[in-house]
């Protein structure tokens, strides 16, 4: 199994925070511009969070999983559940 990009979990968290303001779904080269970073940069924080099973990534666009929802409405003891 393919280790998980070295990320921190806010930055994960930030990156769902967005997809959701965008109603769970949103191009990633949108993302990335709209947070002036290159794609590259963006890369490994997508990656984690796809392991996670927070989103899926679809032809470009990302989409909000109902894991990443439950992630994102738990608090921290319901956020390390989920990461277990």
């Amino acid at each position: 199994m393919k280790p998980i990009p070295r990320t921190h979990l806010s930055v994960v968290a930030g990156l769902l925070e967005i997809l959701e303001d965008y109603e769970g779904k949103v191009d990633a080269a949108k993302i990335a511009d709209e947070l002036m970073l290159e794609l590259d940069d963006i890369l490994p924080v997508i990656e984690a969070a796809g392991m996670l099973g927070f989103i899926k990534v679809d032809s470009g666009d990302l989409i909000l999983t109902e894991k990443g929802r439950e992630y994102l409405a738990g608090n921290s003891t319901q956020r390390k559940k989920i990461l277990n």
